[in-house]
């Protein structure tokens, strides 16, 4: 079976099979996650010095920031299984 990646931004993929979900970054709880995933060095930036949208959380328990907004995220996830 042929590996299909998510693109999460600029030169940044991700393996689909490893995303458990997408999550927009406005809620209290998420951003205290992502304090979290920083200080345990599980957090990944790719946001480019952008404003960060959303966070994706992989099975391995990681981290990606994104400046991508939450929508287009699943858009695109959905896409790779049509």
């Amino acid at each position: 079976m042929k590996k299909q990646l998510l693109n999460v931004g600029i030169k940044f993929w991700v393996p689909h099979n490893q995303v458990m979900y997408i999550r927009a970054t406005e809620s209290a709880p998420v951003k205290r996650r992502i304090a979290e995933m920083r200080r345990t060095g599980l957090l990944h930036d790719a946001t480019c010095g952008k404003k960060t949208r959303t966070l994706i959380i992989l099975v391995t328990g990681h981290g990606i920031i994104l400046p991508i907004q939450p929508e287009t995220m699943e858009n695109r996830y959905e896409e790779l299984f049509k």
